[in-house]
């Protein structure tokens, strides 16, 4: 008898146990739901949650606020806890309750099968906001900048015959980088926030493509150039592989999931801070290396007493020429726009990151900075085209500078300059040379026609006989005929040119 007790006893204890632990199982079963998109104007600040008969309808549980996983997508775990869960997904009110696409109004989700664990969701509008969006004022400025890039790369190809080939191609290759960032950037304004992330990816890409793409644009501009080491965009490749990895889902691991106060994860501040630095470092040195080389080129043209200076082979054509002069503003324009930007973007990035600065969408400065840059472009091809001409250079060969060494060395030991009635057949005649050849010579290898190479040898002439104690006896109208000028008006017109000053002005700061 005792026996069958504790038989029974046995039995009932161990029913208990099974049926215990299938409740206790069935408490913690959950469901995961994704969230596949979001309506375009979804406050990238707010929370979202999902609220049903598993937690009592409470509208702004944070048990169940949403999460962002590694691949951008929102998610969310609910308890099984009925044969029927219903559901609705807020911005934590309910005036922000989700609803159709029409904005009308949307009945409880429901979820019967529950046989996959997991399902995948769309929320399609929000009742507050309605599907209104505003057109904010930068979208308009960098539409026209878009607008304005892609009429700049239709006028290079149209001229791409008459222009250098290289300083076309990469002028054509920077502005399509520029316009695919603000591009990306107009979409963003109206994407959903999982669009957002994917968008932000992309744009760390192009970060790390900039650097060296800005670099070798402004290397065309100085001398001709070999393609950069592939190593420069290693760090483009390998984030392009992370991001990939990240959005396809296979590479989940907890470091990549670490979240920031504004909804940004550590790894895309760790490499949007880092390729914005690799971008300012490439625009820093383009600077820099324009300034070395306007330096070496201001030294080049001055090395000559009188100075003059055959300009050597691919380099930036002399100072003096109008279109060179146009060609540093250029690039000097453009510099400045790439490093105010740059600088502009990493400041109120590291601001935003460490959470002292509260300021939605604060990449609109830096973009629109940017966007500049493509009008100025434009700008310099329509009315200056002259700068993206093959330099003049380049048509120099040997022949042409051994006659201009000719030149030089006669006009400093003949000193035919001198002669007031000296003409440009004369002068060719007298070193056994044709008059076009000395004129294309003197043109390619100076920058100036023969009257203006001879008048400033006079004028030069001219300073130097006022230094001489003679001088002191003696008028500006004699110098000036005895420096081999024939007439007063002509001595002013090419010492004012030569100089910038009229003669009295320019002795007059002498002294």
């Amino acid at each position: 008898m005792q026996k069958t007790i504790n038989y029974k006893i046995i039995l009932i204890l161990l029913i208990s146990f099974l049926l215990s632990d299938s409740v206790s199982l069935s408490q913690n079963k959950s469901i995961t739901i994704i969230v596949e998109s979001l309506p375009g104007n979804t406050p990238a600040d707010e929370p979202i949650f999902v609220c049903g008969n598993f937690n009592n309808w409470n509208i702004r549980d944070t048990v169940y606020q949403l999460k962002q996983r590694a691949d951008g997508k929102l998610m969310v775990n609910i308890p099984d806890v009925a044969d029927t869960i219903q559901f609705k997904f807020s911005r934590g009110d309910w005036m922000k309750i989700e609803t159709s696409s029409d904005n009308s109004y949307l009945p409880n989700r429901t979820l019967i099968d529950k046989t996959e664990d997991h399902i995948d969701v769309r929320i399609q509008n929000w009742q507050d906001l309605g599907g209104r969006t505003s057109m904010p004022v930068f979208v308009f400025i960098l539409s026209a900048a878009i607008l304005n890039g892609i009429f700049l790369i239709i006028l290079l190809r149209s001229k791409k015959k008459k222009y250098d080939t290289r300083k076309t191609r990469h002028t054509i290759i920077w502005t399509l980088t520029l316009i695919l960032v603000l591009l990306g950037a107009v979409i963003y304004e109206f994407s959903n926030p999982l669009w957002k992330f994917r968008l932000m990816q992309g744009f760390e890409l192009m970060l790390f493509l900039a650097g060296p793409l800005v670099f070798i644009f402004y290397r065309s501009f100085l001398t001709k150039i070999k393609s950069i080491s592939p190593v420069h965009y290693t760090p483009a490749l390998l984030t392009f592989i992370l991001n990939m990895f990240r959005l396809s889902g296979l590479w989940q691991t907890a470091w990549l999931q670490v979240s920031l106060k504004n909804n940004l994860f550590l790894i895309d501040a760790i490499l949007i801070l880092t390729g914005s630095i690799s971008l300012l470092t490439y625009v820093s040195l383009s600077i820099f290396t324009l300034l070395r080389h306007k330096k070496a080129t201001k030294r080049e043209n001055t090395s000559h007493p009188y100075a003059f200076s055959i300009n050597s082979p691919n380099e930036v054509n002399s100072d003096t020429t109008p279109a060179a002069s146009s060609e540093w503003m250029f690039l000097y324009l453009t510099g400045a726009i790439n490093l105010m930007s740059v600088i502009a973007g990493i400041s109120l990035f590291w601001l935003i990151a460490s959470g002292l600065l509260l300021f939605r969408n604060y990449q609109d400065i830096p973009l629109s900075l940017s966007s500049i840059q493509l009008f100025v472009i434009f700008y310099f091809v329509y009315f200056n085209e002259a700068i993206f001409y093959p330099p003049k250079t380049e048509k120099i060969n040997d022949l042409n500078r051994i006659l201009a060494n000719r030149i030089l060395m006669i006009m400093q030991e003949s000193k035919p300059f001198l002669n007031p009635d000296l003409t440009l057949a004369g002068f060719a005649e007298s070193i056994d040379n044709k008059p076009h050849t000395i004129s294309k010579t003197i043109n390619d290898c100076f920058n100036k026609n023969f009257r203006d190479f001879i008048n400033e040898y006079r004028v030069n002439e001219f300073i130097k006989k006022m230094d001489s104690e003679d001088a002191k006896n003696m008028t500006f109208l004699y110098l000036a005929y005895e420096a081999g000028f024939n007439s007063k008006s002509t001595f002013n017109l090419a010492f004012k040119k030569v100089t910038g000053l009229s003669p009295r002005e320019y002795f007059s700061t002498e002294k």
